[in-house]
């Protein structure tokens, strides 16, 4: 699953991403924007973690990008 999320080298080694939640992509004026929230297994845990980036590119190569992310959130139960 790792290599369909973007932004998978930011989780640790131990970090199993276990299911692709949503996904969400679009513009803002001349910035792109793309959102994912991932199930992530860690320490024997389940949490969600949501990360967002704003981008602009000339031609293939990105040249401004800044995200957030919501950090490891543990999911109840």
């Amino acid at each position: 699953m790792e290599e369909e999320i973007i932004l998978a080298w930011w989780f640790g080694a131990g970090d199993d991403i276990t299911e692709l939640c949503s996904v969400t992509s679009g513009r803002v004026l001349d910035r792109e924007h793309v959102a994912y929230r991932v199930r992530v297994r860690r320490s024997g845990r389940d949490h969600l973690v949501e990360q967002q980036a704003y981008y602009c590119t000339e031609g293939p190569r990105i040249t401004w990008m800044r995200v957030l992310c919501s950090g490891y959130q543990p999911v109840p139960g």
